[in-house]
């Protein structure tokens, strides 16, 4: 091979290698770049209950493992109620986690009562105890490498 296509073909190997150390599966993967953030789902609370709807807020303890601050948007969640789909919502706003940070979020959202029927039932019979609450939800992570995203998702008993 000529001078030229070796160089060629050395610089096209290291922009390769270079390319798949910016991918962020291989970063978790082998322990480069972002570490996951934790959400944990502390509570889920009934703070209303109208012939329209159910207000429920809930309340997440977001971690975030990283030496530098994290700033979400765009998150997308879906509580479920003893497995049923009760309500789906998003916040658009930004939400920025300080480096190695647990920070309390609480998330509003209102239930149409018809979507959660087995709720008031629940509730008419003084069962609450026996509610769990299942969440789960999608984050954006700003990032110089752009946009990435990010899962949760949580169990807790209904309070």
């Amino acid at each position: 091979m000529s001078t030229q296509i070796k160089f060629l073909h050395s610089l096209f190997l290291l922009l390769l290698v270079h390319s798949l150390g910016a991918c962020t599966y291989l970063q978790e993967t082998i322990g480069w770049g972002i570490q996951r953030p934790t959400a944990k789902l502390e509570s889920v609370s009934i703070k209303k209950i109208s012939d329209q709807s159910v207000h429920l807020q809930i309340t997440l303890q977001v971690q975030n493992p990283n030496s530098f601050n994290l700033k979400l948007s765009d998150i997308n969640y879906q509580l479920h109620i003893n497995k049923a789909l009760v309500a789906i919502g998003s916040h658009r706003a930004p939400l920025e986690i300080h480096s190695r940070e647990n920070k309390i979020v609480k998330i509003p959202l209102e239930v149409d009562i018809k979507r959660s029927l087995h709720i008031v039932q629940y509730l008419l019979k003084g069962q609450k105890r026996q509610m769990k609450a299942y969440w789960e939800a999608t984050a954006f992570f700003k990032s110089s490498l752009g946009s990435i995203k990010l899962a949760f998702q949580d169990e807790k008993q209904l309070t």
